[in-house]
C-alpha cells in the first residue's frame, strides 16, 4: 500500500511492503520536498521491531564549478 501523510515534520509518500512469510511488513517514508528517504520502519505480526528516522536534512549548495567540464564550458548554457 502507499500514501501520503506528515512524518516527523516532513511532507512525504510512504510505501509499504506485503507481509513476508514471517509477517514482517516495512514502510518507508520518502519526502516530498527533496526525495530523501526520511524514516523507515520494520514490524512483524504488527509488532514495531525496527525504526529509523532522519530528523534534518541539510544539502550542501553546490560548487560552481561542478558544472564545468575541463575544458572551463558551463554545462547548463
Amino acid at each position: 500500500s502507499a500514501g501520503y501523510e506528515g512524518k516527523n515534520g516532513w511532507a512525504c509518500v510512504w510505501a509499504e511492503t506485503e507481509p513476508g512469510e514471517d509477517g514482517t511488513t516495512a514502510r518507508y517514508w520518502i519526502s516530498v520536498e527533496n526525495g530523501l528517504l526520511v524514516a523507515a520502519e520494520l514490524r512483524r505480526d504488527g509488532t514495531l521491531t525496527y525504526a529509523v528516522s532522519l530528523p534534518s536534512v541539510q544539502i550542501p549548495v553546490t560548487d560552481e564549478t561542478a558544472f564545468r567540464l575541463p575544458d572551463g564550458t558551463d554545462v547548463r548554457e
